[in-house]
């Protein structure tokens, strides 16, 4: 009996989490890429999900954060 409440309070939990990413028009970062090797600037690839599937953007890698970024932002608006 108690697996069943923490199942529900579980799903339930994953879905209002997934409606309010849908209607919030956001994505979270679920996967970066940098550069291959030594290579201290070049284009960064971030997939992020939606709530409604994966979008890509890409960012200037700069190792210092000088010219690009150092990192993928880990939330994007999508507007």
């Amino acid at each position: 009996m108690k697996q069943n409440k923490t199942l529900a309070i579980v799903i339930g939990t994953v879905a209002i989490a997934w409606l309010a990413l849908f209607f919030s028009s956001k994505g979270f970062l679920v996967w970066s890429d940098k550069p291959d090797g030594d290579k201290k600037l070049g284009m960064m690839k971030c997939q992020y999900f939606t709530g409604t599937g994966f979008v890509e953007k890409q960012y200037l890698f700069s190792e210092e954060g000088f010219l690009g970024r150092q990192a993928c932002p880990r939330t994007v608006d999508l507007k």
